[in-house]
């Protein structure tokens, strides 16, 4: 087990933020302190090593990090995966707009128009640019993300973030805080996200905190931690698709 240990933060009042969002009460990060106290290092070690494998190796591949990114946008894994594949097993629809629609359709992912206008735009910008997607020298992480954020039409905060961490698994200094996550930090999500950047990043701060002082990379981190919600050994049920 990893032997750093956190100090439990106290929190013995419920409180809303000014954008009423409310923090839940007593000791709200208990069970992720309790998580990360029960890291294997074993465990951490094998899946580091997997995800720098994964690690973008040209501006191709940070594409097609971005497409699953767009693809994971309120769906399901297996729809993710499905239409992640299908965008993958044909790229004409980078340059025709008919393509890409029938490729969306045929795909049976949902919320068309979003997918359609997200990666028609995606394609353009990265033909144009690919370099406004990377991290800038003088840039930290979340100054990168923040930057993007808009960039690509359907894409927020948490979606960002996630296309950035899958280009730079064990690099970004980011956490894609879904749902699931921000609800086991303690946050209490009445819109089904966090309802300003301060916010969002207050918890993605917390999370890094953790994640320095048990020297693990905070997606690795998260992936560890969405197996556990999925009863996976491993990612490999949906990241075999980025395995190229």
């Amino acid at each position: 087990m990893i032997t750093k240990t956190i100090a439990k933060k106290q929190n013995k009042t419920q409180r809303a933020d000014r954008h009423g969002d409310i923090i839940v009460t007593s000791d709200r990060y208990a069970q992720v302190d309790n998580f990360f106290s029960n890291l294997s290092l074993s465990l951490v070690d094998k899946e580091t090593k997997y995800w720098e494998e994964l690690t973008i190796r040209d501006d191709a591949e940070y594409f097609d990090r971005w497409v699953f990114a767009i693809m994971s946008v309120h769906t399901t894994w297996e729809s993710n995966v499905r239409g992640y594949n299908d965008a993958m097993s044909d790229l004409s629809w980078t340059i025709s707009k008919p393509r890409l629609e029938k490729m969306i359709t045929d795909a049976r992912v949902g919320i068309n128009h979003r997918r359609n206008k997200g990666l028609w735009q995606l394609a353009q910008k990265f033909r144009s640019n690919p370099r406004q997607f990377h991290k800038k020298k003088g840039e930290t992480w979340q100054e990168c993300r923040n930057r993007l954020v808009g960039s690509i039409y359907g894409l927020g905060l948490a979606k960002t973030t996630y296309a950035i961490a899958l280009g730079f698994p064990t690099e970004a200094q980011l956490c894609c805080l879904d749902v699931h996550l921000l609800r086991f930090m303690g946050h209490d999500l009445k819109k089904g996200h966090a309802s300003s950047q301060k916010i969002y990043e207050q918890m993605e701060n917390e999370w890094l905190e953790r994640c320095e002082r048990y020297d693990v990379s905070p997606n690795v981190a998260r992936e560890i931690y969405w197996n556990k919600v999925q009863n996976r050994r491993n990612s490999r049920y949906w990241s075999y698709c980025l395995e190229r």
